[in-house]
């Protein structure tokens, strides 16, 4: 008798015990659900447009997908005729910045010919699109301190690049380069000039939304992660923070 006392007795024990248990380990699992859960934000941008016969395929997917991104275009680009795609990019709520007039290596060049560079093109973008660019990206990414010295109104955006403005690159390894290191926070580089691109991003935006990432322009990038980016600094902002 005393024995199967203390055999019942040991079970109430142990049922105590592991009652105790469970809610800490549910706990923790709440904790790890949640943290898993905590949003993630990518932004799309794209330069060298408006292109007249990519960049509408362009829009059409970003559309399609209801994602909005942000362009980055060449001033010699911004015609009559590209109007407007531009005044589309602007309606479905899409960024419009600044890539510079024709497109130099902004370290190669003089003082006169960098501010004419980009005042150029803000004036065509704020005659077409309705808005000044606060953002600029240099070409091929050059810049220096003294440029960013020079130009003083403007923060300098980089970005994660597929390298997706080499013809020989497969829709696929866009595809992969991208979805391989992307991050949360991360500005991803892209052209709207060519179809393959046009092409990747009917693969690239569908998976990003299925990784958990809420797709967004540079602006609300910033806004989202809490940071503030600065003017008038030699620093290149490829994240958002």
């Amino acid at each position: 008798m005393t024995i199967f006392m203390n055999i019942r007795m040991l079970n109430i024990i142990v049922a105590c015990l592991l009652a105790s248990l469970f809610p800490v380990v549910a706990s923790a699992q709440d904790c790890c659900s949640s943290e898993d859960s905590s949003p993630k934000y990518v932004a799309l941008s794209f330069d060298d447009g408006p292109s007249l016969k990519y960049t509408p395929m362009m829009l059409d997917v970003l559309e399609e997908n209801g994602v909005k991104a942000s362009f980055f275009l060449i001033g010699r680009n911004i015609t009559e005729e590209t109007a407007p795609i531009i005044r589309r990019m602007v309606q479905m709520g899409c960024d419009v910045e600044n890539h510079t007039y024709s497109h130099p290596n902004l370290t190669q060049i003089s003082d006169a010919q960098i501010l004419e560079e980009v005042a150029r093109t803000d004036s065509l973008i704020e005659a077409y699109a309705g808005t000044k660019p606060r953002y600029l990206r240099p070409p091929f990414t050059a810049h220096n301190a003294h440029v960013a010295g020079l130009i003083d109104e403007k923060i300098f955006i980089a970005g994660l690049s597929c390298q997706d403005w080499r013809a020989d690159m497969p829709v696929e390894a866009r595809v992969t380069r991208t979805l391989e290191r992307v991050e949360d926070g991360r500005i991803l580089l892209f052209h709207d000039t060519n179809e393959r691109t046009v092409e990747a991003m009917k693969t690239i935006i569908p998976q990003l939304k299925a990784r958990g990432f809420e797709i967004v322009t540079i602006p609300e990038l910033f806004r989202l992660s809490g940071h503030t980016p600065a003017y008038n600094s030699p620093k290149m902002y490829g994240r958002a923070y």
